[in-house]
């Protein structure tokens, strides 16, 4: 009778040994784990994973850094989105915390009122917003810093969430360099504000350095180099080149050697620059040539642009005042929108319009040492005009114009490894080590090339006026966000050229959105048949109205009216 009992109390006792066993099996599998970095990301927007510039500037840190993330997460009445972001920022964080391998330390703060958090966020200089008239402050802001440097990020916006990898990255890169970039700018026109005299010239007005200028120095050490210039010394890291007009070949050499030797370079050009001419016509010797290339060293880069020729679009015509002081829409001023920008790059991820005027237009060898990525580029309904026709108006343009049917690009990134427009070429003093002459590049250099020098001009990006005696500036579009960058990129690490625009975590429904399109062009042609039929019945109407009948009979309608008439709101329907 005891069996039984000993039976299944050794049973139930091998039972409970199993159950212990298995779950120190899976304690000890996940003690495992844990220690393993398996992670996929599992998003169609990819945004958990890194661009590659990303990886490798991580992969290169050789200092700690330390990241303080301030995000108010305990407070109830702060917005869905906000929190949502905020949870994003620090789950980013970690994986960058992961992938630099203990290069970068997180540390999260929640300022809540009247916190230790709250008072460093404050001393960081974190902006800080509100919530209502007496509510508490939003605090969403990123402060790196490294030894005795340190960068603040004052506020994080969901409206840069497709920009927060760069951002991120990037501050990640100044805080790992202790000096400010040094920034070249080599101008045929006076950005800064300085006139070149010459001894056969009359004295001329000082002029007032370019907005889009002013604040350069602020963020970094720019020396500026003349138009003549045979060497760009070697401390340069990025050279703004404006209006290259007439640069003699031992500067077009030196500009090469730059870019051979790893330096990075942003060039404005222009078929006629509105302000040269302008400037031109305050001179008493003649009216110079306004337009500028760099012939040469585009050709050796597989690039053509067209110096000759202004590009017209008629689906970004500009209100303009013309002949007689009147407004025109004028199709070779470009009012670019959204869909004529790349808005995937970081660059011009987030232009939202840009204003060019009398531009000139890139085409390009396809190049497998280069990597090119249009940046602007006008509709299809767009083609090139000669500079003579400009001169007669925008009536006579569009009276002329005959669309390509494609886009023409306005501007463009290069980047890669580059060739010598000068492959024969030595230098003058060959005993010179910073002068030995490079037939290809020594590390990957980047260009980005504008077809347009007047969008930097004061009167075309900034509209001046007078508050309390100080002059203030109001953006007229992007065209200053567009050009600050444009710089940033070419001044940063080689790296930040490579990071592409995140995706967003907002999905719009794409296919009832397409839907909607489809149906209200439908619409449209419908009611485009039905106005033709009921224009035309009009006509038909009238020219019976005109024929000869009885004096008597004017007031009445004639048989073919009537059977007209009867005919119309059957076709309407």
């Amino acid at each position: 009778m005891k069996k039984p009992f000993f039976a299944n109390t050794l049973k139930a006792t091998g039972s409970l040994i199993g159950l212990v066993a298995l779950l120190a099996i899976v304690f000890a599998t996940n003690i495992i784990l844990s220690k393993v970095n398996l992670r996929a990301d599992l998003t169609e927007e990819r945004l958990y994973s890194f661009s590659d510039g990303t990886k490798e500037l991580l992969s290169k840190l050789d200092r700690e850094i330390t990241m303080k993330f301030f995000f108010s997460s305990s407070i109830s009445e702060a917005p869905v989105q906000y929190k949502n972001f905020g949870r994003q920022i620090e789950d980013l964080l970690m994986e960058y915390r992961l992938a630099a391998k203990g290069k970068i330390k997180i540390e999260v703060y929640d300022p809540t009122p009247d916190s230790d958090a709250e008072e460093w966020a404050q001393k960081y200089g974190l902006a800080g917003q509100p919530l209502g008239m007496i509510g508490p402050t939003l605090y969403c802001g990123l402060v790196g810093i490294s030894g005795d440097i340190e960068v603040v990020m004052p506020a994080l916006s969901p409206g840069r969430e497709g920009q927060i990898e760069y951002d991120i990255t990037r501050m990640i890169a100044q805080v790992g360099v202790a000096k400010a970039p040094v920034l070249g700018v080599l101008s045929t026109l006076p950005v800064f504000g300085s006139l070149q005299q010459s001894p056969q010239m009359p004295p001329q007005q000082s002029m007032n350095p370019w907005f889009s200028f002013a604040d350069l120095r602020k963020d970094y050490d720019v020396r500026t180099l003349e138009p003549d210039t045979d060497l760009i010394p070697s401390e340069i890291d990025s050279l703004i080149i404006v209006h290259p007009k007439d640069l003699p070949e031992n500067t077009l050499y030196a500009i090469d050697q730059f870019l051979l030797r790893g330096g990075k370079i942003l060039a404005f050009m222009d078929p006629f620059c509105l302000v040269d001419a302008l400037t031109a016509q305050q001179q008493p010797y003649g009216t110079p040539n306004a337009s500028s290339n760099m012939e040469q060293l585009l050709s050796a880069w597989g690039v053509t642009f067209d110096s000759v020729q202004v590009i017209a679009d008629m689906d970004a015509s500009t209100s303009v005042y013309g002949k007689d002081n009147k407004v025109e829409q004028n199709p070779v001023w470009l009012s670019l929108r959204k869909e004529n920008i790349d808005s995937d790059d970081i660059v011009t991820s987030e232009i939202g319009s840009l204003l060019m005027a009398m531009t000139g237009t890139f085409s390009v060898e396809p190049d497998n040492r280069l990597t090119v990525t249009p940046l602007v580029r006008t509709s299809e309904n767009s083609a090139p005009i000669n500079l003579m026709s400009v001169q007669f108006g925008a009536d006579a343009i569009k009276r002329d114009f005959k669309s390509s049917y494609k886009e023409h690009t306005l501007a463009l990134r290069l980047h890669g490894n580059f060739k010598s427009a000068f492959p024969d070429k030595a230098p003058d003093n060959e005993e010179n080590s910073a002068t030995v002459h490079l037939s290809e590049s020594l590390n990957p250099g980047a260009v980005i090339l504008v077809g347009d020098v007047d969008m930097l001009f004061d009167q075309f990006c900034v509209q001046e006026s007078n508050f309390m005696g100080f002059r203030a500036f109001q953006p007229l579009n992007d065209n200053i966000t567009f050009f600050a960058n444009a710089v940033e990129q070419i001044s940063g690490s080689e790296t930040l050229i490579g990071i592409r625009s995140r995706g967003t975590t907002q999905r719009p429904f794409t296919r009832v959105l397409k839907l909607q399109k489809q149906a209200q062009l439908k619409w449209l042609e419908e009611e485009r048949q039905l106005e033709n039929k009921l224009n035309d019945l009009r006509v038909r109407l009238n020219s019976l109205q005109q024929t000869e009948k009885d004096h008597s009979q004017r007031f009445k309608l004639s048989p073919e009216q009537e059977q007209e008439n009867k005919t119309i709101p059957r076709r309407r329907n």
